[in-house]
């Protein structure tokens, strides 16, 4: 038996690095996925870009993309293939999300101006909502933005040598 009952999803989609300099393409590759699918896309967010844990296609970094859409249950199956078969995408997580409200899945909507890919785009809305990419108040990143993670782990150690005693 078929399901045609319409699921809420979040899909997770890891690009190449080269893919940064053109996000609108990597954009308009998973929405013509979805399109073929007959699923709506609620929400898109660019999510990240970061150092992958290990190299994955000869890749070292990715660009992350977080796809809010609504579609059948029986479509996933062909979303899933499309992905499998895309020589973009480098790896995809879904996940079902039907505890989210429209509300929340529509806060992590991205603005307009970053899926055109507006130059600057992302570093104006983060201005808009009160916040800072990175650094510190004047913007700046410092040697020691990194460091405290590392002092609580020594830390921690000599804690434990203590406990010993």
């Amino acid at each position: 038996m078929s399901d045609f009952r319409t699921y809420i999803y979040e899909g997770m989609f890891l690009f190449p690095q080269a893919q940064t300099a053109d996000i609108q393409a990597a954009l308009d590759h998973v929405n013509e996925m979805m399109q073929r699918a007959g699923a709506e896309v609620l929400a898109t967010q660019k999510w990240d870009e970061r150092r992958l844990a290990f190299e994955i296609r000869k890749q070292k970094r990715g660009l992350y993309l977080l796809f809010y859409f609504k579609v059948e249950g029986s479509k996933m199956e062909q979303i899933e293939r499309d992905c499998r078969l895309s020589d973009m995408i480098v790896r995809y997580m879904f996940l079902r999300v039907d505890h989210l409200t429209m509300e929340e899945i529509q806060a992590q909507d991205m603005p307009d101006s970053l899926k055109q890919g507006a130059p600057g785009g992302a570093a104006k809305a983060a201005e808009a909502r009160g916040e800072t990419l990175g650094g510190d108040e004047d913007g700046e990143r410092d040697d020691d933005d990194r460091g405290d993670r590392r002092s609580r782990r020594i830390d921690d150690d000599e804690d434990d040598d203590e406990d010993e005693e």
